[in-house]
């Protein structure tokens, strides 16, 4: 597995793992990771449900995309890909492998960006663009359940995510440590 530049956390059509997404990312911001990419943003409001959010990993700029707007999409990967080139991430995400990147264009610009880079990309992808998204991604990618263990698997595996440290464990002082204070 750690040959694989890119992480596909394949998912069910119709479930957005944007909790899981945002459990992988809070780690890698307490280490102080670099991140390029975008998230999709739960809906609050049944209004919101209509559209999509997503959320600019590097500035934090969240942009609403109506249904079918693909322009809108196009240049938010645009300026990713820009970002990745003039301050290399170490990890770029990307929370939906849609229906526009399974027809060519949206975030697909910002993965294969990442792919020339070298930079490991970690994408969310429902079940329904699966075979769009292995013509696309081929060897480079492994596929993986939206789980935690195998998402960190991979993660520490590119040396992007630290190893929990346990607390340290009190010893007891020993009979001569106890004899030599004063």
């Amino acid at each position: 597995m750690s040959s694989n530049l890119i992480a596909a956390v394949v998912h069910a059509d119709g479930v957005h793992p944007q909790r899981i997404v945002s459990r992988v990312i809070a780690p890698l911001r307490r280490q102080g990771t670099a991140l390029a990419g975008v998230i999709e943003l739960e809906a609050e409001t049944a209004s919101q449900a209509r559209e999509q959010r997503l959320k600019n990993l590097a500035t934090g700029e969240v942009v609403t995309i109506a249904d079918g707007d693909v322009s809108v999409l196009n240049e938010l990967a645009l300026g990713i890909v820009q970002t990745m080139h003039a301050d290399p991430p170490r990890l770029l995400i990307v929370s939906g492998f849609g229906r526009v990147e399974a027809a060519g264009a949206g975030m697909r610009h910002a993965i294969r960006a990442a792919i020339d880079l070298g930079i490991p990309a970690l994408v969310t992808v429902p079940v329904a663009n699966l075979e769009s998204w292995r013509t696309f991604a081929g060897p480079l990618a492994v596929e993986m359940p939206p789980e935690m263990p195998a998402i960190e698997e991979w993660l520490r595996a590119r040396g992007l995510l630290a190893l929990a440290v346990p607390p340290a464990i009190a010893r007891p002082s020993s009979v001569l440590e106890k004899r030599n204070v004063t």
